[in-house]
């Protein structure tokens, strides 16, 4: 039985859609300080796919997934943070 909800699928579209727009900000500009940014943009994306997944198949595996990509967009973002902030600080 699929289970999947019609906001998990119009999110995994908006975050597809903006994955195009980054990966062009990103290649045009080459913005290597902001890299920890764009791998926790990549891992929330991948954590969107793996949320419309679970409701197909293998719910148990995806769920896992889909939390572990949360968790690794969460410190992405984090290490990000501080190394943005770090750099303004001297």
């Amino acid at each position: 039985m699929v289970v999947v909800q019609e906001s998990e699928i119009v999110n995994l579209l908006v975050a597809f859609f903006a994955l195009v727009i980054v990966e062009v900000v990103f290649r045009r500009r080459r913005l290597s300080e902001l890299s920890f940014f764009y791998t926790g943009f990549f891992s929330l994306v991948g954590a969107f796919v793996f949320t419309v997944l679970e409701g197909v198949f293998w719910g148990g595996f995806f769920n896992g997934l889909e939390h572990l990509c949360y968790a690794a967009a969460g410190l992405s973002f984090a290490v990000g943070c501080y190394r943005l902030s770090s750099r303004r600080a001297l």
